[in-house]
């Protein structure tokens, strides 16, 4: 919720490009911190953080795809924005049960 928040706070202030552009660094620098931790708390501040930036992305892609679509395919690819993430949760959950690790 403090990514959409805060996504909305920054798209007024310096537009939608350059929200989804400044973003974008954190974003990948909190993967990074995620890859290289060897403790639980550094995961956990690395998931916190690309969430934060999750969030404003999440508000931010809609309203910029909306601004710079066509009128005739402004509606599809809106919706395939949101079909695109359905999926990727999806993969993710279906290649979760393929590499399975047991304990």
């Amino acid at each position: 919720m403090l990514g959409s928040v805060l996504g909305g706070i920054i798209n007024n202030k310096i537009g939608r490009k350059w929200t989804l552009l400044t973003v974008a660094v954190p974003f990948a620098a909190s993967w990074f911190w995620m890859a290289l931790s060897e403790d639980v708390l550094n995961i956990t501040l690395g998931r916190f953080f690309t969430g934060v930036c999750s969030g404003t992305f999440t508000v931010t892609v809609p309203i910029y795809i909306a601004e710079i679509s066509p009128v005739a395919i402004r509606g599809t690819l809106g919706a395939l924005t949101q079909l695109m993430v359905t999926f990727g949760i999806f993969m993710t959950a279906v290649l979760g049960l393929v590499f399975e690790t047991k304990q």
